[in-house]
């Protein structure tokens, strides 16, 4: 099974090393855990503006390891044009 975690798992993960995240993805491959750039990008981001440099060294271990890219956008052309849309 593949897991892809949102921003918060991550942040749970990075900040609390015995989390409960972090103790399942200890029984997890690599292979099985993704990690979408766009979180990844918030990831980066939020812990620049943190008070906690530390956090920057466990997320550069993530990114080599687990990185799903976005498709591009001209790839997505026509994507949402089944979604209904509000007031329609």
């Amino acid at each position: 099974m593949k897991y892809l975690l949102d921003t918060n798992a991550w942040i749970r993960y990075v900040n609390k090393p015995r989390s409960a995240i972090a103790r399942k993805l200890a029984t997890l491959q690599p292979d099985d855990v993704r990690l979408c750039s766009v979180v990844l990008g918030e990831l980066y981001y939020g812990a620049y503006k943190s008070s906690r440099p530390a956090n920057l060294n466990v997320i550069s271990t993530l990114s080599p390891v687990f990185h799903l890219t976005m498709p591009r956008p001209s790839s997505m052309a026509g994507f949402g044009r089944n979604w209904p849309q509000p007031g329609r």
